[in-house]
């Protein structure tokens, strides 16, 4: 039995919208446990991106990992690793899941290496630096290497980058990767684009480059201290 994820890419924008302002509830496969403070929001983030995409590197390191560490207990994020549908194709034979990536075989194997991690370690806190290291047009086995075999501590263990390297080097992380996908597509739809910002339930294209700005003056209630030193 065979599936295969796929939409046709058109580059289009949908106009923002106000967020709901009342308490969210996180129901994602993929969230971790936060905790809620009952008197104030938690913005919910899905975030479909490719580990290779330019734009995808710039939105991470400039935007998604600066804000979470601002705005920790306010925000909560499932980033899936995946691609744009029209380019990114995940089929299954005979128990092996093969998949196509934009930018090549190298981008798979690092979506596949950045499902595993998310996967072994799924509280944000621990994994959104290393998906962060993995961004960008570094080989596999450099990723691997400056991203997590050099990086072991008390959290991460050589324990834990042995089984994560298990399982980005074998189909497990390969199938990790397209149930990402298929997550997306249950959740978010026509993804013709990455990364795919959806707060709340709704694409906000601006967040791409202005995701603190968005927050702060359309979904947190009520706004955190820190969003007043934020400039419009």
């Amino acid at each position: 039995m065979a599936f295969i994820i796929a939409s046709f890419i058109l580059l289009s924008t949908f106009d923002d919208v106000a967020s709901n302002k009342s308490i969210t509830k996180l129901t994602s496969d993929f969230a971790d446990n936060t905790i809620i403070d009952q008197n104030v929001n938690v913005v919910v983030l899905e975030i479909v991106g490719a580990s290779t995409c330019p734009d995808t590197t710039r939105f991470l390191t400039t935007q998604l990992m600066p804000s979470f560490k601002k705005y920790t207990n306010r925000i909560q994020i499932n980033y899936h690793p995946f691609g744009p549908f029209n380019y990114t194709k995940c089929t299954e034979e005979f128990s092996e899941v093969k998949c196509e990536c934009q930018h090549g075989k190298n981008e798979c194997e690092k979506n596949a290496l950045q499902a595993c991690i998310i996967e072994t370690l799924p509280t944000v806190d621990d994994h959104i630096d290393i998906v962060g290291c993995i961004q960008g047009s570094a080989s596999f086995n450099d990723s691997l290497t400056d991203c997590l075999l050099k990086k072991r501590s008390s959290t991460i263990t050589s324990n834990i980058v042995n089984r994560i390297r298990q399982c980005a080097t074998t189909n497990d992380g390969i199938r990790l990767m397209a149930d990402h996908g298929i997550k997306a597509a249950q959740l978010l739809k026509n993804i013709d684009w990455v990364p795919w910002i959806s707060i709340n339930g709704l694409r906000i294209p601006s967040a791409e480059k202005h995701l603190e700005a968005v927050l702060c003056y359309q979904y947190f209630d009520p706004p955190p201290i820190e969003c007043e030193n934020l400039h419009s």
